[in-house]
């Protein structure tokens, strides 16, 4: 997207999901190889509906560190474990035109 700053996945890195791939959602990380369930958790942000997908939109000076009392998105955390893993999110999310 214009004005975004690419970030690039790599093995090692947590992954926060709020949509289907959550656990339990129609493409749940957690049954895909190479991926290591961290557990629930939230950011700050708030969820819009996009059409055909969600998408979040940080809160305007969040952090790492959780800011009590702005609004959440609740979501699972993974590890990624092979690059393998890092391609097959690739596609699904539509790297590079859509994320």
């Amino acid at each position: 997207m214009p004005g975004q700053k690419e970030i690039t996945v790599k093995t090692g890195d947590l992954l926060f999901v709020y949509g289907t791939l959550r656990v339990g959602e129609a493409k749940d990380l957690s049954r895909m190889e190479g991926s290591t369930p961290g557990g629930k958790t939230r950011i700050n942000g708030k969820l819009f509906n996009l059409g055909w997908f969600p998408g979040v939109k940080l809160t305007e000076g969040a952090t790492l560190s959780f800011l009590p009392g702005e609004p959440t998105v609740t979501g699972d955390v993974f590890e990624i474990g092979t690059t393998k893993l890092v391609e097959r999110l690739d596609r699904y999310e539509g790297y590079p035109s859509l994320y």
